[in-house]
């Protein structure tokens, strides 16, 4: 990406222009996983809030990062402290991920 995230207090170098609108919206029910399946598939990339914790704050997502492969906290928590972009899905080795 020509703008990584990285875990370090920075200086922003976006640069903001208008690129498109949001024509509309809808929801899916809490725990709806196949709902988001269904809205992915049909609207494109969906907006969600998660709650971190400490196993992401280091995840690299792949082998040049602190962390690899699909990563599974099963704790569920109401609260929400990030807001993400769900942009696909699949299975790799007999487990789901977002």
């Amino acid at each position: 990406a020509s703008y990584p995230y990285k875990t370090t207090q920075q200086s922003c170098k976006a640069r903001s222009s208008k690129v498109g609108a949001i024509k509309g919206y809808g929801n899916t029910l809490r725990g709806d996983e196949e709902g988001m399946r269904q809205a992915l598939d049909t609207y494109g990339p969906l907006a969600a809030a998660i709650h971190t914790t400490t196993d992401l704050q280091f995840y690299g997502g792949s082998s040049s990062g602190h962390g690899a492969g699909i990563i599974d906290i099963p704790s569920c928590s109401k609260q929400v402290d990030h807001a993400i972009a769900i942009v696909g899905y699949g299975t790799e080795n007999g487990k789901d991920y977002w």
